[in-house]
């Protein structure tokens, strides 16, 4: 907010003249011509300006250096995605009514603490189907494999065998 030909960076926090800050010019919607400024002064938006490229060239250096790693990691990560489709096709799921029962059960869990407003946040009440042992780690899908946790458990679980 401009006062009295002065606006506060929002860096530094300093109450300085606008001429401390970058400017352009722009028109506005009615065909206006008028002047913005930059939120930072000079001397920050240099500042940042510096570190950008700072974090920039490292990042470029990072990537040159680390390069002929990635075509096989994307390769390893794509086979490893073909598997645990694989498994999930091999178990059967839309065939095995006792898959589908524990599905159903997810659903019921889901339905029975969407209904309960009044008690707790029901956005914090979602339930996950989750694979005992995780198809990444060898795992099948099939209903001896699968339990019902809660969101939160099972993203924090993720692939390991708790």
């Amino acid at each position: 907010m401009i006062r009295d030909g002065k606006r506060p960076c929002i860096t530094c926090k300093r109450e300085l003249e606008l001429s401390c800050f970058y400017s352009y010019s722009y028109t506005t919607k009615q065909g206006k011509a008028s002047t913005r400024h930059d939120s930072r002064c000079t001397e920050c938006s240099r500042a940042k300006r510096k570190l950008q490229s700072v974090n920039k060239a490292a990042s470029a250096a990072w990537y040159a250096a680390n390069s002929e790693q990635d075509p096989a990691h994307r390769a390893n990560k794509a086979r490893a995605q073909r598997m645990r489709k694989a498994r999930m096709r091999a178990g059967g799921a839309e065939k095995d009514p006792a898959i589908r029962a524990v599905y159903q059960e997810a659903m019921d869990w889901e339905q029975k603490l969407a209904l309960c407003v009044a008690s707790d946040d029901p956005l914090d009440l979602k339930v996950h189907v989750d694979h005992v042992r995780p198809l990444s780690k060898g795992g099948l899908h099939i209903a001896s494999n699968l339990q019902v946790t809660s969101a939160y458990f099972n993203l924090k679980k993720g692939a390991s065998h708790a």
